[in-house]
């Protein structure tokens, strides 16, 4: 577990595009090592309403308790959610007869 100190949702507007994204920034330990992380997912997820970015920051209250999931061969990297974004593209394979 680790204790979230900010989530926020930010703009951003790029060359060719613009949306929203979450911005956290959690503290946590791992074997009385302490560690700050920052990235809320796997990858960085961009929302084109707002209001589906504020929905998973709203679910993080500053200063409470959070699950916070870390590489184990390398605790200084974190995420809070574990689920990889829609956007990753999944490769079926045809079945075999």
């Amino acid at each position: 577990m680790g204790i979230l100190r900010n989530a926020e949702v930010i703009r951003d507007t790029g060359l060719d595009s613009s949306g929203y994204f979450v911005s956290a920034v959690y503290d946590y330990s791992v074997d009385g090592e302490s560690h700050r992380g920052s990235r809320a997912g796997f990858r960085q997820r961009f929302y084109i309403r707002k209001n589906s970015a504020q929905a998973i920051v709203d679910r993080y209250l500053p200063d409470v308790s959070a699950a916070v999931f870390y590489d184990p061969k390398k605790p200084s990297e974190a995420v809070l959610l574990r689920k990889y974004p829609d956007s990753i593209p999944r490769i079926v394979l045809p079945a075999h007869r």
